[in-house]
């Protein structure tokens, strides 16, 4: 019951941040001349944004997953808009670019079971821990890669797919 009420929370958090944003977007472009309807608008937007925030962060079973899915997609926010180009200035083609996706996408595939098996007979440590430390070494080849050394980031693709893709399944 309690991972249903998170799946049904998370959905709703997701829902209204969306329809939030969006229709803060929205209304931003019908009130183009009025500045202090603007500013209503975006104080209502963060009101409910932080409301949500609150709800999550008062309930102690919600506090950690929730955490790190925040972490996650923060820190994803921050490298994926210029991975490609790291990739490509390493000496990655764009056909490589793609097989690294693939790479890490399959292991993601392929490790799914077990980490769904590992949260039903265990808990969520080992596959958090896991996954988190896959990301962590994933990430810390790929960043140390040097020059020319593409089969570096072959092998931070496939650390990558050990784990780190499955990090928001596990949590």
């Amino acid at each position: 019951k309690a991972f249903q009420l998170a799946q049904a929370c998370l959905a709703q958090t997701t829902l209204a941040g969306v329809l939030t944003v969006s229709s803060v977007l929205v209304t931003m472009v019908v009130v183009d001349g009025n500045k202090s309807a603007k500013r209503s608008l975006l104080r209502t937007a963060f009101a409910d944004q932080w409301a949500m925030v609150l709800l999550f962060l008062g309930d102690r079973r919600f506090r950690a997953p929730v955490l790190g899915i925040w972490v996650v997609a923060f820190g994803g926010a921050l490298h994926e808009p210029v991975t490609s180009f790291f990739m490509v200035a390493l000496g990655a083609s764009t056909a490589q670019m793609g097989t690294f996706g693939v790479i890490r996408t399959f292991g993601t595939w392929l490790l799914s079971p077990l980490y769904g098996w590992m949260l039903d007979k265990r808990s969520a440590f080992w596959p958090c821990l896991f996954s988190a430390s896959a990301c962590t070494l994933g990430c810390t080849l790929r960043g140390l890669a040097p020059v020319g050394r593409i089969d570096l980031l072959y092998a931070a693709a496939v650390v990558l797919g050990l784990g780190a893709a499955n990090f928001p399944n596990v949590v």
